[in-house]
């Protein structure tokens, strides 16, 4: 089996809040809390999207 990295993008709301979000299996972007997507980029378990 083929294991992809997930990826994780980061944006901002209307309101000036940084939000998190990765491309899951439903094949569209699903949000993530901040701390977990940070840990994830850090351990290598995921790539920014570009």
């Amino acid at each position: 089996m083929i294991h992809r990295p997930i990826k994780i993008r980061f944006s901002t709301d209307k309101n000036g809040k940084r939000r998190a979000h990765y491309w899951g299996l439903a094949l569209r972007w699903l949000p993530i809390s901040i701390a977990a997507a940070e840990f994830k980029l850090a351990t290598g378990e995921a790539v920014p999207a570009e």
